[in-house]
């Protein structure tokens, strides 16, 4: 059997010319500029600066990292034709950086630092560049730093996650999440960055570390509808459905919006159908200001508590014609706590996570559902 194995192809997006292009002529006459100008104003930090951002300019290129599985047989006489069709979804986007020229340009950074330690641009400016060229250590020292240097300053909670949600942006989850915590751990009583460490954590497959965060950002989270409804999904996703109860109920009290209390339905479904039985009649209860999509699913939903377990599996192939995705997480949960070898579900679920890009939960889940 021939053997394989997985290689991950940084393709530069660059046109690749044989000689020094005009660009790279450029780049090399703006860092002599720069670093004359620093020479001859050592203490201003703003050319240092000039002369960082010189150096980044010729050291960073972006490229596309694919991973293609590939013949190892192939591979050491060279035989191996590999094709990338455009889209390709299994890529993620990496910034690659020269080592020496990064280098330098951090020094020049940090220099400037040095001479102005209160000024914000600069300690932003440290924390970006270690977080773009994905040094998580030392990108988490630099936010660290920041914090201290800059307590008190305005926006500067959300300024710092922004660099953590990059990193997940781009695929690097586990980054984005530790550079997260940095900023969660020093912002206690920030709802925004906490729901969102808590997202990173989920991801990254972390439940129990999810969950503590989801329950950091509901002590936070007292008026802000838009982070409850944000932990409401984050929890769904972990098939914790008693978190996701609460934090609909809640989104529910400030919104007064049919959808939060179906979600908060649905949740309850997960747990234990009959007792979702009320909140969904008053959903589907005839009223002047209902939602029709919520007295819709309501009644679906309804029709699905008393029935034999193996039509449940109906009501999920319903949400999903309604593109009621995360909906149908509680729904496939029941489906397959009661019927462990349904596969048809077990695949829904699968696709489910496949699109929110979530790892799907493995073993019992963390609700108590009877």
């Amino acid at each position: 059997m021939v053997s394989e194995f997985r290689l991950l192809i940084a393709i530069t997006l660059l046109l690749l010319l044989p000689a020094v292009t005009a660009a790279e002529q450029n780049e090399d006459e703006a860092i002599a500029a720069a670093r004359a100008a620093v020479n001859a104003k050592p203490d201003d930090p703003d050319l240092h600066m000039n002369l960082a951002q010189a150096l980044i300019g010729k050291a960073r290129r972006v490229g596309r990292v694919v991973d293609a599985t590939l013949d190892s047989k192939a591979i050491a006489p060279g035989q191996q034709t590999i094709r990338l069709p455009l889209g390709v979804k299994n890529s993620k986007i990496e910034v690659i950086y020269d080592p020496d020229l990064f280098e330098d340009a951090l020094r020049e950074v940090r220099e400037a630092i040095r001479l102005a330690p209160m000024r914000k641009d600069l300690r932003f400016s440290e924390s970006y560049l270690l977080t773009d060229a994905g040094d998580i250590e030392r990108a988490s020292a630099a936010i660290r730093r920041a914090i201290e240097s800059l307590e008190g300053e305005p926006g500067l909670a959300s300024t710092l996650a922004s660099y953590g949600s990059e990193r997940v942006k781009r695929g690097d989850v586990q980054g984005g999440a530790i550079l997260l915590g940095v900023v969660a751990t020093a912002f206690p009583g920030n709802a925004s960055v906490q729901v969102e460490h808590a997202s990173a954590l989920a991801r990254d497959g972390k439940g129990e570390e999810a969950r503590t965060a989801l329950d950091r950002t509901g002590e936070a989270a007292s008026v802000d509808l838009d982070v409850h409804r944000k932990r409401a999904l984050i929890a769904l996703l972990l098939q914790d459905f008693s978190r996701a109860g609460d934090a609909f109920r809640k989104a529910y009290a400030l919104s007064r919006q049919d959808p939060d209390r179906l979600g908060a339905a649905a949740a309850t479904f997960g747990l234990d159908p009959s007792t979702a039985q009320f909140a969904l009649e008053e959903l589907a209860a005839p009223a002047s200001s209902a939602d029709p999509g919520a007295v819709e699913i309501a009644k679906a939903f309804m029709r699905a508590v008393p029935a034999p377990r193996e039509q449940r599996y109906d009501l999920a192939k319903f949400l999903m014609t309604k593109r009621q995705h995360l909906l149908a997480i509680p729904v496939l949960h029941r489906v397959l706590l009661e019927q462990p070898g349904h596969s048809q579900a077990s695949g829904m679920l699968d696709g489910i996570y496949r699109v929110m890009d979530y790892p799907r939960p493995r073993g019992p889940s963390a609700s108590k559902a009877k």
